[in-house]
């Protein structure tokens, strides 16, 4: 009875009863076709407003950070798909989701808080660290989406109304925890070029103060000026200065991260220099938004192939391809790489070796970094090469000596013998438990067994492929 009352007051139920009235109304004008009350009523339709749910879930803010993961994931998924699935899901709504994305995706590159990256069938997965707090979200693949017909858009669009909101008040705190203000503006050559994050101007509060007073000064009304003629005589070679700010605008495509790392604030200490002082030319073939992201977040620069005006540039140290490319057009200057080799060099934290990620030759296998393989009986062969990167060692290679094998199956028969030993000792505890226990136990072992046999199918499958290699050399 206490949780009806405390319902009944509830704001959201308040709006529900609006709702239904404004839609009798809206069909009483319809059927009377009076186009005026029509016009009137769709203009004033009642809006939700989620602000005292978000403020009543999260009483703090990382009891919000910790629920980051699922509107991260729904605001980048609505952001690449179609407007017109939902009545609500307009062009307007979709731009607005768009801005949202750009914004978090703005402050985590100001943060340089990425930590891993992960790209799969999804999409790619990022782990980024907010304040201690771990969060992983996916960005789906950027291409045209098929969108199935047995989704209930409606229902999605209810956790989207919520999650757009929570992320606002999010965004909103972290600007504001690095003195920046919130809502950035947007660089209108950089919108149009299709630049997602970097169209953000990321402005500290006293300048986007300083920015409005110029505004609002410019706005006044303008002095008269007694000597005019004499003034426009003298001025005959000066250059028109809004003529200068689109040339300006024009060179922000094709420079450096130069310029934006004199007005950031101070750097976070999550920011990573992994890419420090590299520079990288991105083709147009690459998923260039993913990896600019995750290039400029670790300290790098970017710059696209479709607005590199010198492309022989010699700071550029890095040329990301993804396809085929003729040996007689490489500069020797600079490394070609796969993308692959950013996301590796990222969960590596370190730069691992360009050569195995060399255009025309296929990459390594890209494993997961959110799996753990210290735990798992089967370590993969390319996380062993990994680790041998990242200590500098070189990765120690299987002896094939016959004294190497008699070794081993001295170690083996060793092994054999303290097994039976364990087992003889597992029956006198297992005699001793009770029957409840006793299946547990049982139960747990048919789980370790299943594992051992999964791994040694890996194992084996692992060794047929080194002795089809080792017969091919």
């Amino acid at each position: 009875m206490k949780d009806i009352l405390f319902l009944s007051h509830e704001p959201v139920l308040n709006k529900f009863r609006e709702m239904k009235i404004h839609v009798r109304k809206l069909s009483k004008a319809k059927n009377r076709q009076d186009e005026f009350k029509v016009k009137l009523l769709k203009g004033n339709k009642p809006q939700f407003v989620f602000d005292h749910l978000v403020r009543e879930r999260y009483p703090s803010f990382d009891d919000a950070l910790q629920d980051l993961d699922d509107p991260l994931s729904m605001i980048h998924l609505f952001s690449i798909l179609p407007s017109g699935l939902n009545k609500e899901l307009t062009g307007k709504r979709i731009s607005k989701i768009q801005r949202l994305r750009d914004e978090t995706q703005a402050w985590l590159v100001n943060a340089g808080c990425i930590r891993k990256a992960f790209v799969s069938i999804k999409g790619t997965y990022i782990e980024v660290n907010i304040q201690g707090q771990k969060v992983i979200f996916v960005i789906p693949h950027k291409f045209v989406h098929e969108t199935p017909r047995d989704v209930d858009y409606n229902v999605m669009v209810t956790f989207l109304d919520f999650y757009e909101t929570l992320l606002k008040f999010i965004n909103f705190r972290l600007y504001k925890s690095v003195g920046l203000h919130y809502p950035p503006l947007v660089d209108k050559t950089l919108d149009t070029a299709g630049l997602t994050f970097r169209r953000m101007k990321l402005e500290t509060i006293e300048q986007a103060e300083d920015g409005l007073k110029a505004a609002e000064s410019s706005e006044a009304e303008p002095k008269k000026i007694d000597n005019l003629s004499e003034i426009l005589d003298k001025v005959d070679g000066t250059e028109d200065p809004q003529q200068e700010e689109t040339t300006e605008k024009e060179e922000a495509l094709n420079d450096f991260k130069e310029a934006d790392t004199e007005d950031k604030t101070s750097p976070s200490e999550d920011r990573g220099d992994l890419f420090k002082n590299l520079h990288f030319l991105l083709n147009r073939e690459t998923p260039q938004d993913n990896l600019e992201l995750i290039i400029r977040a670790c300290g790098g620069s970017t710059v696209r192939l479709q607005f590199c005006k010198d492309k022989s540039d010699s700071k550029i140290t890095h040329q990301i391809v993804d396809r085929p490319v003729k040996a007689d057009s490489m500069i020797s200057s600079r490394d070609y790489v796969q993308p692959q080799w950013v996301f590796d060099s990222l969960n590596a934290g370190k730069l691992v070796p360009t050569h195995p990620y060399r255009p025309n030759v296929p990459p390594p296998p890209h494993l997961s970094p959110f799996v753990d393989n210290s735990k798992s009986s089967y370590i993969p062969k390319q996380a062993l090469v990994t680790q041998s990167w990242i200590d500098g060692k070189p990765l120690p290679e299987e002896e094939k000596t016959e004294e190497a094998k008699e070794e081993k199956d001295s170690v083996q028969d060793e092994e054999e013998e303290k097994e039976e030993k364990d087992d003889s000792m597992k029956q006198m505890q297992k005699s001793v438990l009770s029957g409840k226990k006793r299946r547990l136990m049982k139960a747990m072992e048919m789980g370790n067994a299943k594992r051992d046999a999964a791994a040694e199918k890996l194992r084996s499958k692992r060794r047929k492929l080194d002795e089809q290699e080792s017969s091919k050399k």
